[in-house]
């Protein structure tokens, strides 16, 4: 007896999907699109490990090279503000669909003006320790008052219409964790950068710009612009969630799998919803474990003993705490060990004051809140509380102290 040919062969296949109105490549999962906006004195090659990384995770990648910058050859004299907007938007119009924009330093200006122009076309906007600025204030505007290596360091060049950084201290004001005997290769891909667009003042309204979703990725150790005046921007102008990299001015280079992690998070967030009803149970345990994390430290304040304090915490977890003189610890013993150190001067009656919970997964969620303690008031950036089982666990805890009471 003859085999039966089955339906549902590749080539069978081939001849239905056009009958009921869709291509071959309707089955494929469609594929979100980045434009990844390099920062001043950069091209688009310092970006390249992160474009990979995504790639490697399913992403439309685009790394333009700005004017003056990179293989786009043009004299630093003759750009303006608007010809760095112009090629991001170029690369922008070219894409189906809406796409994320990431803007490293200050390409945050660029990729807000951006977003002010084509807002039908942007879908979100990711800040990599971007300039995150306000209607009519320019970049050198935000940076003055700030005790920034960048701005102590800056040499302006009228002649030629550019600015550098002193030799010597590009390495300090750029990655300084990357060895200077490392850096060199790099410094050798760093150029001059135009003076104008340094000066624009930002065009920005809140009926286009301001209804964009925005996450900040925040970078502790930054000497460019310090983590103090990044944290001015996320709350002088509405973001969604604060991300934390305990690093330098350049995570991408330093530490591109961690950029490319939060990325995916924030994809996961704006374009893979969970059913409503998942979500509310979800924010519903999250308000219940973070209850009993509240009641344990409290608990433990009173014995004077951590005890209850890290117990949630994952084995491989991540505490980073500002100002970034606090420190950053990892592993579930070491923050056990940090907690510690915490009640032992005297800490206690920790609350939680406005928490505010996305839902990323059904096993992924991230909280947000103001808080205080007997001796001081701060705010949580961010909790990661990861589903294992049956449990949460948090695998990440990024706080500030804010105001130390009396």
């Amino acid at each position: 007896m003859k085999k039966k040919l089955s339906t549902t062969t590749p080539l069978s296949l081939a001849f239905l999907l056009p009958v009921f109105g869709f291509s071959a490549n309707a089955i494929e999962k469609s594929k979100q699109t980045i434009i990844l906006v390099h920062s001043a004195f950069t091209g688009s090659w310092a970006m390249n490990t992160v474009a990979n990384e995504l790639r490697k995770n399913g992403f439309h990648v685009v790394l333009p090279d700005l004017p003056a910058h990179g293989n786009f050859k043009m004299s630093p004299k003759d750009v303006r503000f608007d010809n760095y907007v112009n090629v991001v938007l170029q690369e922008l119009d070219k894409q189906k669909g809406k796409v994320i924009l990431l803007g490293h330093s200050f390409a945050g200006t660029i990729i807000s003006e951006v977003a002010e122009k084509r807002t039908d076309k942007v879908q979100t906007l990711v800040y990599l320790a971007g300039a995150l600025l306000p209607n009519g204030i320019s970049f050198l505007d935000k940076i003055k008052n700030s005790n920034s290596l960048l701005l102590n360091n800056l040499q302006i060049d009228n002649e030629n219409g550019n600015a550098s950084i002193k030799e010597g201290m590009i390495n300090s004001v750029y990655a300084q964790e990357i060895p200077e005997a490392e850096f060199t290769g790099i410094e050798e891909k760093m150029v001059s950068e135009p003076i104008e667009p340094l000066s624009h003042k930002i065009n920005v309204s809140k009926e286009n710009f301001g209804k964009i979703p925005k996450y900040y990725i925040q970078t502790l150790r930054d000497n460019a612009i310090p983590q103090k005046l990044q944290r001015e921007m996320y709350t002088e102008t509405q973001v969604k969630q604060v991300f934390t990299i305990t690093s330098g001015h350049a995570p991408n280079l330093t530490h591109p799998l961690k950029v490319v992690e939060i990325i995916k998070t924030i994809d996961s967030i704006e374009n893979h919803k969970i059913s409503k009803k998942k979500e509310e149970r979800i924010k519903k345990e999250i308000i219940e474990k973070t209850d009993q994390w509240q009641k344990g430290f409290n608990l433990d304040a009173k014995n004077k003993k951590a005890k209850y304090s890290f117990r949630d915490y994952a084995p491989n977890a991540i505490l980073q705490s500002m100002p970034v003189e606090f420190g950053t610890v990892e592993g579930k013993d070491t923050i056990a060990k940090y907690w510690q150190t915490v009640l032992d001067t005297g800490a206690a009656d920790m609350k939680y004051l406005d928490r505010k919970i996305i839902v990323v997964d059904e096993n992924t969620a991230l909280l947000s809140s103001p808080w205080s303690m007997n001796k001081i008031k701060g705010q949580i950036t961010l909790e990661k509380w990861v589903k294992k089982g049956n449990k949460w666990f948090l695998v990440e805890d990024n706080f500030e102290a804010l105001e130390f009471l009396k």
